[in-house]
């Protein structure tokens, strides 16, 4: 099933810390891409597009269908670009998403009210736009290989003055033929510390809260099996993974996505013999 349709996306085997970086400005700071502490970022040194762009490059081409981009600040009218070429010397370009925006229209229109700002762009105001974890998430309609991945964010009004990423994911994304059984339960951790004086007067500080989902799939066919298997045995509890839950829906491909690590999972056969294998797993948030 290609990438886009109704099917939730798993993203898996991160491959950018096998990448030589190259980015458009800053470039004392692009092993920070490579870090995957989210608290270390690379900053570009302004906002014109000649400083905002990364290059993941390789020895020889490589297969991805997922570039995302996480602990960015990119603003509420930012846009981005994916290319990829198969060589080298970037004469061979297999793959351009053309310009697109990050934030599509959030609100239907026939859910906008007259009064607020976001009557007649469907956006959030920027005000609510920064309270959110901001990303750059973008699945590929297919397996692409290439040996230079590049992703220009285009976003000179930003206010910060310079552009922040904190870690990229590129890498093979898992996406089933049959959709999640029974929906998934989506949860949210709180990191938070309170203390309660004599008065009973309570002071603390809190974060922002990190997502978990928990889900299931009954309906595995043998490679699927194989290739869930192997995703499992590689990731273990501390490798990446991408959750996109919507990928052909716009305004929750970016809202409601995340880069996070496998808490607990199954693999189990439904049936005997060559019937279908199910998968349980809950999926828990980096911040």
């Amino acid at each position: 099933m290609a990438i886009g349709s109704a099917s939730a996306i798993l993203g898996w085997d991160n491959r950018v810390d096998d990448a030589t970086i190259t980015v458009g400005s800053s470039p004392e700071r692009a092993s920070a891409l490579q870090d995957r502490s989210l608290g270390e970022a690379w900053e570009s040194d302004g906002t014109d597009p000649a400083d905002t762009w990364i290059e993941f490059a390789f020895d020889k081409p490589t297969s991805a269908r997922l570039l995302s981009l996480h602990g960015c600040n990119v603003t509420v009218q930012s846009q981005y670009q994916v290319r990829v070429w198969e060589d080298a010397g970037k004469t061979d370009q297999v793959y351009d998403s053309a310009v697109t925006d990050v934030c599509p229209p959030l609100i239907p229109m026939a859910a906008r009210d007259w009064s607020r700002p976001a009557l007649w762009t469907g956006k959030p105001t920027s005000r609510e736009w920064r309270r959110r974890p901001r990303q750059i998430i973008h699945p590929l309609p297919a397996v692409r290989r290439g040996r230079v991945w590049r992703i220009d964010v285009l976003d000179d009004l930003n206010p910060d003055a310079t552009i922040r990423v904190a870690r990229p994911f590129l890498g093979d994304a898992l996406q089933v033929a049959n959709t999640i059984d029974l929906g998934s339960e989506l949860s949210f951790r709180t990191f938070a510390q309170v203390q309660e004086g004599p008065s009973g007067q309570r002071e603390g500080s809190e974060s922002r809260p990190a997502r978990s989902t928990r889900f299931s799939l009954n309906w595995l066919n043998e490679a699927e099996r194989g290739l869930v298997i192997d995703l499992l045995t590689t990731m273990g509890e501390t490798g990446e993974v991408v959750w996109i839950p919507h990928p052909d829906d716009g305004p929750k491909l970016q809202r409601e996505s995340y880069l996070g690590y496998l808490r607990s999972r199954s693999v189990r056969r439904v049936r005997n013999a060559t019937e279908t294998s199910g998968l349980s797993a809950e999926i828990r948030e980096l911040v």
